[in-house]
């Protein structure tokens, strides 16, 4: 049997990474710079939420009994994704030397879907059916740039940190009851 079909979802689906570091007395590093001797506490956090997500896919499969489908599936997948993110560096006295870079963006990428599952004929045009997807949107990306310079170095020596990257895949698991109209 083969067959195609679609979907679209709600997502709100978000992941938060917080790398904090305090060296102390130690030393911290900005591009290819380093400072000794100053006191810091910075952090980089980094923000991604999959807002919706959609798949249109190419469905095939074999009958095992005369009301058991097992299938494979795949196409396309559509996503909103937002990232966003900074790193904060307080150094010297009391934080008297704080810069922070930061940025974001919102976009809609394209990727690929795979997965399979079973669907079981349970009485005449009904059917349960389970299945796992699991999708990638590739990478998405956002400009850290100076936002706040209570120091020198965000503004007069480096105005932007380039770019924060982050991968967007995952799994979906599936259970459903479908009614086949004729």
């Amino acid at each position: 049997m083969v067959g195609f079909e679609g979907d679209f979802d709600w997502a709100n689906i978000s992941g938060t990474s917080n790398t904090p570091e305090n060296s102390g007395a130690g030393q911290f590093q900005i591009g290819p710079s380093t400072f000794s001797g100053v006191h810091t506490l910075s952090t980089a956090t980094e923000q991604v939420s999959l807002r919706w997500l959609s798949t249109i896919r190419a469905r095939g499969g074999v009958l095992v009994s005369d009301r058991l489908l097992v299938f494979a599936t795949g196409g396309l997948a559509f996503g909103e994704i937002n990232s966003q993110g900074s790193v904060d560096i307080n150094s010297g006295a009391f934080g008297s030397l704080s810069q922070v870079w930061s940025g974001s963006t919102t976009s809609t990428r394209v990727g690929g879907v795979v997965g399979g599952g079973v669907e079981w004929a349970f009485y005449d045009r009904w059917s349960a059916k389970a299945e796992y997807l699991w999708y990638d949107l590739g990478s998405v990306s956002h400009p850290l740039n100076c936002t706040y310079n209570g120091g020198f170095a965000c503004i007069d020596v480096y105005p932007t940190l380039g770019n924060a990257s982050s991968s967007v895949y995952g799994s979906i698991v599936r259970v459903g009851i479908n009614y086949q109209f004729r």
